[in-house]
């Protein structure tokens, strides 16, 4: 009895020892929450990636895909790349793709600027609808996510959700207090007249 809980024991501390460093490197978007865009012609949106001291810093490729609401967003442009290139495969989506099989793009443990992406707002007098108007996909399948050195390491992350792009609505009861105004000043011009 005691030799098989000893080796139950040297099997579990082998099993931890020995088990794939688990990696807390994570994507955000900024801005987040709700956007007056009123009076506002372009928003940028910054792609950050924040890496931990115990996480790789050299990444050899990633495939990340966002989606944007083509109501209220249009497409102008990609900056700040970390490294890749842009492309738009069909009106509400982008792919961010690099690829280098013999070199790497080095990274800064904390906060790095990965891209920042540019849209025209397409409907401003549109209502905030609760949603997020840019996200990041989530990396769950296939060759989507990040490739880490040394060791090749494949890196997959969650959807990650930008702002709710919008106008503040002028509430109901600025409207009754105009109305109300505009009926004592035709009372009071009556009165006058």
């Amino acid at each position: 009895m005691k030799v098989k809980c000893i080796g139950v024991l040297l099997g579990l501390t082998a099993l931890l020892l020995f088990q794939a460093q688990a990696h807390a490197a994570y994507f955000t978007i900024n801005p987040i929450g709700e956007v007056d865009v009123a009076g506002v012609s372009t928003i940028d949106f910054d792609v950050m990636y924040t890496v931990e001291a115990s996480d790789p810093t050299d990444y050899f490729a990633w495939d990340l895909d966002f989606a944007f609401d083509s109501s209220e967003l249009s497409f102008v442009s990609a900056s700040n790349l970390a490294n890749g290139a842009v492309s738009q495969p069909d009106t509400n989506t982008l792919n961010l793709l690099y690829l280098d099989p013999t070199g790497s793009t080095s990274l800064i443990v904390g906060s790095n600027l990965f891209a920042t992406f540019t849209f025209d707002v397409v409907t401003p007098s549109q209502f905030f609808d609760g949603l997020p108007d840019f996200i990041m996909l989530a990396s769950t399948t296939g060759d989507k996510g990040m490739g880490a050195l040394p060791n090749y390491n494949q890196l997959r992350f969650g959807e990650v959700a930008g702002a709710d792009v919008g106008v503040v609505p002028i509430p109901g009861a600025i409207w009754l207090l105009g109305s109300g105004f505009a009926v004592l000043a035709a009372v009071q011009r009556r009165r006058n007249s």
